[in-house]
């Protein structure tokens, strides 16, 4: 993560155009030329950073980083599940009326079924 960032555009309290930079002289050359405000890099989601423009600050909204993360963690979950069952709909479900069938060998929805467990497990 680079340390500095220079902020040239912001809009209502967040930050719409900004420059990240390894050094704060390389920050300031950057405002020099493109105007704007040098601030440490607060890190993390460019979404929860609150801007002041009169004092010239940046600061992290950990409050609202923390809200992302959880919301990321359950839409994470949520997408596991999805792929768990559309695998078992698309791989296991059909073995099962082709072994109902005797189109295939009997144990055959089960091992895929067990190997669908193994790579999603619960």
């Amino acid at each position: 993560m680079k340390q500095f960032i220079a902020i040239v555009a912001s809009e209502g309290g967040e930050v719409t155009k900004y420059q990240d930079f390894d050094t704060e002289t390389e920050a300031n050359n950057h405002v020099r030329n493109f105007g704007g405000f040098v601030a440490p890099n607060p890190g993390n989601n460019t979404k929860c950073w609150i801007i002041d423009d009169a004092a010239k600050t940046l600061t992290l909204n950990e409050e609202m980083q923390t809200e992302i993360e959880r919301s990321n963690t359950e839409y994470d979950q949520q997408e596991y599940a999805r792929n768990r069952a559309a695998a078992y709909q698309a791989e296991s479900d059909p073995l099962f009326f082709e072994e109902q069938a005797g189109e295939v060998a009997a144990g055959t929805h089960a091992e895929k079924r067990a190997e669908i467990k193994t790579r999603f497990p619960k």
